[in-house]
């Protein structure tokens, strides 16, 4: 089954045109990528202002900022081949730093990962080193051999640092003895037949070359275009949607870590790695479903940015700003949908568009790949599953690691586990949730309500159960059913809750003493909520946060 829907690519379309309608660039250049390929693309407005040529998925455009990714990659690359290591001194592979003040005294040299993940101590510099791009190389040298100004010492915060990148590009020269444009050409673009993604406008057909431009006073003026230089590491690549579909799609297929083969010059492991944050930023609100506050965690990884929020989970991407150019590619390793946006409008910010329209992406579609639990877990089970439908623990005892008996008494543990038959009669097993590889879940059906099982293993070889969770569920009385009901229907009237829950997922019992008290677990659009039943309490109803567990990566 396809991961997109004509739903999906309808709202994806609507969100782009209005976005387009706000006058941020001339022309646009837009992308889905899913089940391994580019499945849609469209374009709106015009490579060129007056000319009518509107934009393809085979346009060129310049792509700011997301060239990071690229430089990242050749320097994992050469980590890989053993010719450098993540955090080695950038001063190691640039001589020219050797011997440059640092901010403090106790401050650390900047190693290539700090550089790479940007908390190498350099100021945040987007007008500044958006106009350097064609500088020379020996004017380039002499800047970076006189003093910086820091704006903290390495290792410490995230500060977006174009300088940095830059000097990344020159470890690329000096240890490969070639400049790093024709290295990323040769050991990433090649191998991957990105014939369209290259380092200077002039080697693309001017009909598919996109011009930028600034709306000064309504009217769209073209900007100067910059030859490649020594800043080019921070933002010089042309791209098109179809080639970063391919380069997506490089991500995407990362996950999850397996045996086959891989054709991709940059190892899966690397991947993967370049997708971990490495700086954290800080937290930001913003405005979530029908005006709720919602919370949203950024870090910056290895030349992308991560972002997790309630509504889509976690993506990894990045953005694009340039004089002339906005751009922004970003995918959701969970379900493997990827969007790219190229316009040519000045910081035209497409991500105001393309992020909302991911998100109605993944709202329909199904998960790629979930959680797999260990075989350990699996061959365990029908065992556990005997024992407790027996009544009987011994059959488990072999299976318990020491920890066990201690945190809870086994005698204990046996006579709840005899009561089971009597509460619930005969019991029929459900399927396994693995909220870990080594951590699991699963129901058993009574005739009269349910049991819980809740599973961890050891790290030993073979594993053994340190943990081993029974909930008994009774039947729920009449009473209780109401008091459940109650408060459903004061969540849809409206609570604090309500634009956080609806819609409700799901509701199941999981806890139940079959008088008094019970809990219901809410799935909701986004938390999830343990509702507590309390007859003897007031009030009767409350509500406690319930832990989503993380991506299935």
């Amino acid at each position: 089954m396809s991961q997109v829907d004509t739903a999906g690519i309808e709202e994806a379309e609507r969100l782009f045109t209005e976005w387009f309608a706000t006058a941020r660039a001339p022309g646009l250049a837009w992308g889905v990528v899913a089940d391994g390929e580019l499945v849609h693309a469209a374009g709106l407005g015009e490579l060129h202002v007056g000319a009518g040529d509107q934009p393809t998925a085979d346009s060129s455009f310049r792509i700011a900022s997301m060239t990071k990714s690229f430089v990242a990659a050749m320097i994992l690359l050469l980590r890989d081949e053993g010719r450098l290591r993540l955090d080695d001194p950038v001063a190691q592979h640039v001589p020219e730093l050797q011997g440059l003040p640092l901010p403090t005294a106790d401050s650390p040299a900047p190693t290539l990962r700090d550089l790479l993940s940007m908390r190498s101590g350099y100021p945040e510099d987007d007008p500044w080193a958006d106009r350097l791009e064609a500088m020379a190389t020996t004017d380039y040298l002499a800047l970076i051999a006189r003093p910086a100004t820091h704006a903290r010492v390495p290792g410490v915060a995230f500060d977006y640092s174009n300088y940095g990148f830059t000097l990344l590009g020159q470890v690329i020269s000096n240890v490969c003895a070639d400049a790093y444009q024709d290295t990323i050409r040769e050991r990433l673009l090649e191998p991957l037949g990105l014939a369209n993604t290259t380092w200077s406008g002039s080697t693309v057909e001017p009909s598919r070359l996109a011009a930028g431009y600034h709306l000064i006073d309504g009217i769209w003026v073209e900007q100067p275009v910059q030859e490649p230089g020594a800043f080019s590491a921070l933002g010089g690549l042309h791209s098109t949607v179809a080639d970063l579909a391919v380069w997506v799609q490089g991500f995407v297929d990362a996950f999850p870590p397996r045996d086959a083969p891989d054709g991709h010059p940059l190892s899966r492991a690397s991947r993967r790695e370049m997708q971990q944050i490495i700086t954290a930023i800080p937290l930001q609100l913003e405005a979530g479903q029908q005006g709720a506050l919602s919370v949203r965690s950024d870090g910056y990884c290895l030349g992308l940015l991560s972002m997790e929020d309630l509504r889509s989970g976690r993506t990894v991407g990045h953005s694009g700003g340039y004089p002339g150019f906005g751009s922004h590619m970003r995918w959701h390793p969970a379900t493997g949908i990827g969007l790219i946006a190229l316009a040519n409008g000045r910081y035209a910010r497409p991500s105001a568009a393309l992020l909302p329209a991911l998100e109605a992406l993944v709202r329909r579609a199904p998960q790629r790949t979930r959680v797999q639990p260990l075989p350990d877990v699996l061959e365990l089970k029908p065992t556990i599953d005997a024992a407790l439908a027996a009544g009987d623990l011994s059959p488990l005892l072999p299976h318990l690691a020491d920890n066990v008996a201690l945190d809870e008494a086994l005698d204990r543990r046996a006579a709840a586990i005899s009561e089971l038959p009597t509460h619930h009669g005969s019991l029929t097993p459900g399927d396994v949730t693995a909220l870990t590889p080594t951590q699991a879940t699963w129901w058993l059906d009574g005739e009269r309500g349910r049991v819980g099982v809740e599973v961890m293993l050891t790290p030993e070889q073979p594993p053994r159960l340190q943990k081993l969770a029974i909930d008994s569920v009774h039947p729920a009385t009449d009473e209780l059913e109401g008091a459940v009901a109650g408060a459903l229907e004061a969540i849809r009237r409206g609570t604090d809750l309500t634009p956080l829950l609806l819609p409700i997922r799901s509701a199941s019992w999981v806890a139940c003493d079959g008088e008094r008290t019970a809990a219901v677990l809410l799935e909701g659009a986004l938390v999830d909520v343990r509702l507590l039943i309390d007859l003897d309490a007031d009030p009767v109803a409350t509500f406690e946060p319930e832990e989503r567990f993380p991506s299935p990566w």
